[in-house]
């Protein structure tokens, strides 16, 4: 297991520092919760999840 760690480390790309990221938790935590109960495919949850990211994003600028 360790050793699969350090092949992602080496592969992983550090998450951006930017007021932004708070809007991608809940739509993307709902999206996989989708994905793993079966009830959305993959692609599609994960459309949906990126629509309402950009959607709160603008919607955060404009507050």
């Amino acid at each position: 297991m360790a050793k699969a760690v350090a092949v992602q480390s080496q592969r992983g790309v550090p998450m951006p520092n930017i007021p932004e990221m708070g809007q991608v938790w809940e739509p993307m935590a709902q999206a996989l919760q989708l994905i793993a109960m079966g009830e959305q495919e993959p692609k599609p949850a994960l459309d949906d999840a990126v629509k309402a990211i950009k959607e709160n994003i603008e919607a955060s600028k404009s507050e």
